[in-house]
């Protein structure tokens, strides 16, 4: 008999092949970037939210604008909240960095993981421009109101 992966089980195993590659600034494996921000989102989701959905999200945050994935692909094969949650966390080409963080900010779910994501990037302090644009980042995201 064969067992049904969950959309959490099939997220993460997506997020290990597509990343399996990539490295973060600091040279280590990108898939530990994706686990820190897991672990961020799972502790700072407020109560009631769907923490599997939301877990979804963070595995897959990144995985439209760093790899070949597309957001057709995402629909397909996780469901249309899914893709709109991960739609808001991809940076579209020509898109200002202030405008993909208002956009992600408009979303509750893109927002938590965005919000997440920040607090990793910040984890090892980070110098000059980036610790600003993180800094902005942050206070937009924090702008859009109670995480809720």
């Amino acid at each position: 008999m064969m067992a049904v992966l969950s959309a959490f089980d099939k997220a993460f195993d997506l997020a290990v092949v597509k990343h399996a590659e990539q490295v973060d600034k600091r040279g280590r494996p990108y898939m530990g970037h994706v686990l820190a921000v897991l672990r961020e989102t799972r502790a700072s989701a407020p109560a009631g939210l769907d923490i599997e959905l939301l877990g979804v999200a963070a595995l897959l945050h990144d995985i439209v604008e760093d790899t070949d994935v597309t957001l057709t692909q995402i629909r397909k094969g996780f469901g249309p909240e899914v893709a709109e949650i991960v739609d808001h966390l991809t940076r579209r080409s020509g898109e200002t960095y202030t405008g993909y963080v208002t956009r992600a900010a408009s979303h509750p779910a893109a927002r938590i993981v965005k919000l997440a994501d920040n607090t990793v990037n910040s984890i090892d302090p980070p110098t000059g421009s980036l610790a600003k644009r993180y800094a902005k980042a942050r206070s937009v995201l924090l702008a859009a109101g109670p995480l809720d």
